[in-house]
């Protein structure tokens, strides 16, 4: 997500900064300062690095937009929330512990579950069909449209905007 939004919004490139455990890239978007984060650890420990940013950049959390991605949710269908538990994902998970709360903003991006017996953890970390990664470039864009919103609106206007979305195929 954070590519695929660094590339429409035309920011530099992405610069790691290991205080952070992850890269970052900022630019200008709607009269403000937009800085895109990634993580560079392990999923299961996205909070490790969270929490240093938001400490060194003194951000409210209110304003930080955690994207994931969501086996409950389909193919297809994205989802803003305001806080609310992990669903056993363990980078939310880690970032709850981290930050001390689950009152944060996130965006989750769904992948639907495995079809068939395949184990879950290794069907998170498989590549995209041709057909499914057609699918999920319209997903992107419905997505960065919606984090677009949630800059320069909130994230109630992108809940109201965006939940109940669906990209077909």
């Amino acid at each position: 997500m954070c590519e695929y939004l660094a590339d429409h919004l035309h920011f530099p490139p992405f610069r790691e900064e290991s205080r952070f455990k992850g890269d970052y890239s900022e630019g200008d978007y709607s009269g403000q300062t937009l800085t895109l984060f990634r993580p560079m650890t392990y999923m299961n420990r996205s909070g490790e690095a969270l929490r240093p940013l938001v400490d060194f950049f003194k951000l409210d959390l209110t304003r930080v937009l955690v994207c994931h991605d969501d086996l409950d949710l389909p193919l297809g269908k994205i989802r803003f929330q305001l806080n609310g538990g992990t669903g056993g994902h363990r980078g939310i998970e880690s970032i709850v512990t981290h930050m001390g709360t689950k009152d944060f903003p996130r965006l989750r991006i769904g992948i639907g579950r495995p079809t068939s017996s395949k184990d879950v953890k290794r069907y998170v970390l498989e590549r995209f069909s041709p057909l499914e990664l057609d699918h999920f470039k319209k997903v992107l864009q419905l997505a960065k449209d919606g984090v677009l919103c949630f800059v320069e609106e909130g994230i109630h206007q992108a809940m109201n905007r965006f939940n109940g979305r669906v990209v077909e195929p």
